[in-house]
């Protein structure tokens, strides 16, 4: 991930804003046209965020009321909603506004926000259609007029997207009247903006094997940053989410895959807690996301990959930071699954998490650290976390021998059988 870590006027500032956007020859007015709703937060509970979308139809009333009914902090509409509704695999923009609708008239309250992958062009939106009949120009292309693209994750060799060229003034313009749009509407509070962590010059996100030349690479990466500005100016009282990584502009980020970063092991628990930290401290708003750490787990969050990104949140929480656990963007992968642990009381934290690291040694010599976290509620909950980081046989290794949520209620979360004896 590329982290740009800027500190940022607080979100409960109105800066001074130029609605007012120039793309070469263009001039786009951009800028709220309703006030939008901020995500809900309190300390009373887990705080949470949903996020996903159901792709057989409308959502069903179920499933409005556990979104609508359940505490979720703000709802995101993912790129798939019924997408197996003609005209199938195409409209997302008008199905994800059609799900909003109707989640707003079941909670007018709750902050919607729509999403658009700001580095691939999916093929279910309208813009894509206007683009392929009308704009091709707006894909990018590399320095030997190839089309360049990008494999959809889980898909095969032939699931390539194209990747839009905001290199180009027009290309930005396009995509930020899909936003605009949007927030015409009147029943979307903001955007989540995919692929913020996309980087043309240092090859990551996605970015890597990208045949253009350094200038070029370069302008491209500072139109995905004129993206962001755009989004921010447009959703000024509202929420703009980058997933993995922060742009000055943005009040949000999605760390998307917390702790395993995609690795399949707890590599990146130490550094995301820290990084949780961090964006507590400048006043981001966060969405903090647990998931398996294989591919195609069938079971929505395992409750091992629950504990620990569970601990991990809490030691890392500040105000306006959610958290779920999923297993992927569906309704049906962990997001209509309710966990006791939502309900139980909370309380605000009493200080920061206490973090101490020990050396270890193995036969006298160096063998790696150990990560101790600990931190308290108000409700009398206790979160308990250890990490260690060995060197075994030149190999790095991360385990988590102990996770444990102690609820001031007497519940405890955590499969250890230490956390029995702990708590």
């Amino acid at each position: 991930s590329v982290h740009v870590q800027s500190d940022r006027p607080s979100k409960h500032s109105r800066p001074q804003i130029n609605c007012n956007m120039k793309f070469g020859f263009l001039i786009l007015t951009l800028c709220s046209s309703a006030q939008s709703l901020r995500p809900i937060f309190s300390w009373a509970n887990v705080p949470r965020f949903w996020h996903a979308a159901n792709s057989s139809g409308p959502l069903n009333q179920t499933l409005v009321d556990f979104v609508a009914n359940r505490g979720w902090s703000m709802a995101t509409i993912e790129k798939f909603q019924a997408s197996a509704v003609p005209p199938r695999n195409a409209a997302a923009e008008d199905k994800i506004l059609d799900a909003a609708r109707q989640l707003k008239a079941a909670s007018p309250q709750l902050p919607v926000i729509f999403y658009l992958n700001s580095v691939m062009d999916w093929q279910e939106y309208n813009l894509h259609d206007l683009l392929a009949s009308t704009f091709p120009d707006g894909w990018l292309k590399d320095d030997h007029g190839d089309y360049v693209y990008i494999h959809a994750p889980g898909g095969g060799e032939s699931d390539l997207i194209h990747v839009f060229d905001h290199a180009n003034p027009k290309m930005r313009s396009l995509f930020l009247e899909v936003l605009q749009n949007a927030s015409n509407s009147g029943v979307v509070d903001g955007c989540f903006l995919d692929r913020g962590n996309t980087n043309a010059t240092l090859g990551a996100g996605g970015a890597h094997g990208w045949k253009m030349s350094p200038a070029r690479l370069a302008a491209w990466d500072e139109g995905h940053l004129e993206v962001f500005n755009g989004a921010a100016r447009i959703f000024n009282d509202g929420v703009v989410i980058s997933n993995n990584a922060d742009f000055p502009s943005v009040n949000a980020r999605m760390m998307e895959s917390f702790g395993n970063d995609f690795h399949g092991d707890w590599s990146g628990l130490v550094d995301d807690i820290a990084v949780l930290q961090h964006e507590t401290r400048v006043g981001r708003i966060v969405e903090v996301h647990g998931e398996p750490k294989t591919n195609g787990d069938d079971i929505a969050c395992p409750d091992d990959v629950f504990n620990i990104t569970l601990a991990g949140f809490l030691l890392g929480a500040g105000n306006d930071t959610y958290y779920a656990c999923t297993n992927s963007w569906s309704a049906q992968t962990g997001w209509d699954k309710w966990r006791e642990e939502y309900g139980f009381p909370l309380g605000a934290p009493i200080a920061d998490a206490q973090h101490t690291v020990t050396a270890l040694q193995r036969d006298g010599f160096p063998r790696g650290v150990l990560h101790e976290y600990a931190r308290a509620f108000a409700s009398g909950t206790r979160v308990q976390l250890r990490i260690e980081q060995s060197v075994i046989n030149s190999t790095n290794v991360t385990s988590v021998p102990l996770y444990c949520v102690c609820w001031g209620n007497g519940h405890i979360t955590g499969l250890h059988p230490a956390c029995t004896q702990s708590c």
